[in-house]
């Protein structure tokens, strides 16, 4: 069935739905519940990648789940400055 069976429960849901006003919101809260689990995943792999090159160096903290503890880190690391681990090219030949 694969996909096709997965595309014909969402389009049965999704008629269902607008026949019954009221299960409209259902299919919300699944959507949303995928939003903010990008928004935090896209926060903390940011934070790990560009965190460890900016002085001080801002950890991930992979524990919790809280939006506002990583929307703080990500702000420190957007407003750090980031530190060069190479010493500056002064001869490219």
């Amino acid at each position: 069935m694969g996909d096709a069976g997965n595309l014909g429960g969402f389009w049965m849901r999704t008629s269902y739905s607008e026949e019954n006003t009221h299960e409209r919101s259902n299919l919300v809260w699944p959507v949303v519940f995928c939003y903010r689990q990008y928004i935090e995943l896209a926060l903390k792999d940011m934070i790990a990648v560009h965190g460890k090159q900016v002085v001080p160096e801002i950890l991930p903290n992979w524990k919790d789940h809280q939006l506002p503890t990583l929307w703080r880190s990500y702000k420190e690391l957007v407003k750090s400055k980031i530190c060069c681990k190479f010493s500056p090219v002064t001869d490219v030949f």
